[in-house]
């Protein structure tokens, strides 16, 4: 045998312990002797057959529909496009992100998260637009200032 596959616990106090060895193999499967099945039960009508009806009924729960809605919900991405482009680029990319997310969701017909995105992605949009339109007229404003300036 291998001496390397071979590992015992240290000694304690005396005791003495059996090694203990690896070994690659399962141990091999025993054979079950075979039985007989049970014997069959009368029941009314069912005498004989091997049926024997239970005494109460499963019923499956309905499953609980949170909201039906056929139609899908706004995803603002053509917004969220142009106000990437126009407007402001951080918060516009963020909109875009959450009108993909929102389509996405209606894709799979998670109605609950794309109505979330959806609100997030507006917001966003809106919040981008008015940045922009606020950077926008403060340059023009600052550039029609330095020309009256010169004049």
């Amino acid at each position: 045998m291998d001496p390397k596959l071979t590992r015992a616990p240290p000694q304690e106090s005396g005791e003495a312990r059996l090694p203990m060895v690896y070994n690659p193999l399962p141990p091999p499967y025993q054979e079950t002797p075979l039985q007989e099945p049970p014997p069959l039960q009368a029941f009314g009508n069912f005498a004989g057959a091997g049926y024997d009806p239970p005494d109460f009924v499963t019923v499956q729960p309905i499953p609980y529909m949170d909201e039906v809605q056929r139609t899908p919900v706004k995803d603002y991405l053509g917004y969220s496009i142009f106000t990437t482009l126009c407007c402001c680029l951080p918060i516009g990319m963020a909109a875009l992100v959450q009108s993909v997310i929102t389509r996405e969701a209606n894709f799979y017909g998670n109605w609950m998260r794309a109505k979330k995105r959806s609100k997030k992605a507006l917001i966003l949009n809106n919040l981008a637009l008015g940045a922009g339109l606020f950077i926008i007229t403060s340059v023009l404003v600052f550039f029609l200032w330095i020309a009256c300036l010169r004049y």
